[in-house]
Parts: C-alpha cells; sequence; structure tokens
C-alpha cells in the first residue's frame, strides 16, 4: 500500500506490484509523481485517497484504465489528458482507478505514455 507525504516537498514514485490496492497521498504546498504503468491488481481496482493543497499531484497511468473520479474539489481541478486507446484484451482485464479525497487549491493531472 501507498502512503506518501509531500508536505512543502516533492515525491516520485514508481509503483511496480502486481497485487497494487491503492493507498494515500497526501500533498501541500508541493508535488507528486505517482508512476502506475506497470502496476496492477488481480481484483482489477485500484482505490487512491488523495488529499491535495497548494499543490500538485501526477498520475501516470495505462491509457485504457477506468478512471472513477470521486474527488471534491474547491478551487482545484482533476485532468484526465490521457490519449484514450482501445484495449486489445479482455473486457475483464481492464482495471479501474478510483480516486477519492480533496483537491483544495491544487490540481490533479492523469496522464500516460
Amino acid at each position: 500500500e501507498l502512503s506518501i507525504d509531500a508536505t512543502f516537498a516533492g515525491h516520485k514514485e514508481v509503483v511496480t506490484s502486481k497485487n497494487f490496492k491503492g493507498g494515500n497521498i497526501s500533498t501541500m504546498c508541493g508535488g507528486s509523481e505517482i508512476n502506475l504503468m506497470n502496476a496492477d491488481n488481480p481484483d482489477k481496482t485500484i482505490a487512491l485517497n488523495l488529499k491535495v493543497s497548494f499543490g500538485g499531484v501526477e498520475l501516470i497511468v495505462p491509457s485504457h484504465w477506468q478512471i472513477k473520479n470521486e474527488i471534491s474539489n474547491t478551487l482545484g481541478s482533476v485532468e484526465d489528458n490521457r490519449v484514450i486507446q482501445t484495449y486489445g484484451g479482455e473486457h475483464t482485464d481492464i482495471v479501474t482507478l478510483v480516486l477519492a479525497g480533496s483537491c483544495n487549491f491544487g490540481s490533479i493531472e492523469i496522464k500516460s505514455y
């Protein structure tokens, strides 16, 4: 499980776990970059709880993942800047990334390579 607290700081993390369930990311007056390109979960659901204040979080995820955005915004934004690609595998292979928490005076950017 991921646990990041970047207060007045920056943090970069590359997740390669094939049993990644999610975690907590707290960013205040700083920034975090989380690369999930090699992460997976056999249950096909990953949940991240984000708390962003006066900062930013960049999530790098595969373009075929589904994003369920449950973030509460106050003068903040959540932007999915991925070029959505179709996935050749079975529909049961698609991972759903659930984003919960809050974004106040900050930004959360979702992108892929």
